[in-house]
This record gives C-alpha cells, sequence and structure tokens, in this order.
C-alpha cells in the first residue's frame, strides 16, 4: 500500500477543510459528545489523492487545530510540528444491486387484447 507522510506546514497549505477545491470527499464517520470526525480525499501536489481523517469541534468552545485536528498524528511535543502518514486512494465504480418495494397487482393489463387477465406469475 503507497502512502506518503505531510507535514503540518502541508496540511495546512493544502487546506483541508469542507468545500475546498482540493478535497474530493467530505463525509462524516463518527461523532462524539464535542467533536465529530470526517472521512477525507483530497488531492495532493503530486496529482495523487490521499485519505486522512479530520477531527472537528462542534461548538466555538472546541477548537480542534495543529495536530489535535488530525487524529493519526505523529507529534513532536518539543516544538508542536506533526506528522500525518496518509495511505493513497482511488476511485473505483461499485455495481450493487438496488432492491425496492412495489404494489402486488391482482389484475394485468393486457396491450394487445385490451383484456384484464388475473396474475399468475410473480
Amino acid at each position: 500500500m503507497s502512502e506518503r507522510v505531510f507535514t503540518s506546514d502541508e496540511l495546512e497549505e493544502i487546506g483541508l477543510y469542507e468545500g475546498s477545491a482540493d478535497v474530493k470527499l467530505w463525509e462524516g464517520c463518527g461523532a462524539r459528545r464535542w467533536s465529530e470526525t470526517f472521512e477525507c480525499v483530497f488531492l495532493a501536489d503530486d496529482g495523487k489523492h490521499y485519505l486522512i481523517f479530520v477531527e472537528e469541534g462542534l461548538t466555538e468552545n472546541q477548537d480542534y487545530s495543529g495536530y489535535e485536528q488530525y487524529p493519526d498524528s505523529d507529534v513532536d511535543y518539543s516544538t508542536y510540528n506533526f506528522t500525518v502518514s496518509c495511505p493513497e486512494v482511488e476511485l473505483y465504480e461499485v455495481m450493487e444491486p438496488v432492491t425496492k418495494w412495489r404494489k402486488v397487482e391482482t389484475q394485468v393489463y393486457r396491450k394487445m387484447t385490451g383484456e384484464l387477465v388475473e396474475r399468475t406469475e410473480p
């Protein structure tokens, strides 16, 4: 699996927030009392897409900034600089069957003859 390590400066330059031009996916994937975690796929300067988890406070009193914003970060507490190892991801198509409900009709109209007949097949 291909990964890239991003520094705090690189992540700040990219600007990971909902609605950013480089953010391709911003989807909530977990919530706690005071914060929500988002799964984020972003386009980096090398033209590849990477996955990172971003945590945001739910009120103005929960200020998640710096390393606190990235749950998977490795922090150097002497300088508070941090790095985050992000796996490279790719977009792929998923074909899943779709199941829906419909009314059961007891009579079926036949176009050719114009008559109503009892339904015998599902």
